[in-house]
């Protein structure tokens, strides 16, 4: 399923601040962060690529910005564009993470 959602992984905060209050600096050390995953009753080889990402992208986005700066979504959408022109270069299917906008590699069709 092809949906441009990556904002709501965006918006996951692996370390939520009612969590991180009730834990001990050395556990704050410790804390290891997160991990994407991937499940689709209608993905196959054909589109199993193009359903991970941007939503990996995302979450990898998300999970080494510092809290303070991965407030807004839109910030991040230029780099997730970037990212996905060099998957489409590497010849790794990806899906847009902002409707309309192309990357060189895919014109002409």
């Amino acid at each position: 399923q092809l949906s441009n959602d990556w904002h709501f992984v965006y918006s996951f905060d692996p370390l939520p601040a009612d969590l991180e209050k009730n834990l001990t600096a050395e556990q704050i050390r410790n804390y290891a962060g997160a991990e994407t995953a991937m499940w689709a009753p209608f993905t196959d080889t054909t589109n199993t690529f193009a359903t991970i990402f941007p939503r990996a992208s995302a979450a990898a986005e998300r999970l080494w910005t510092p809290r303070d700066r991965a407030t807004m979504a839109v910030l991040a959408q230029d780099r997730l564009h970037a990212f996905r022109c060099l998957l489409l270069e590497r010849g790794i299917s990806s899906a847009p993470a902002t409707w309309g906008k192309a990357c060189p590699v895919e014109w002409p069709f």
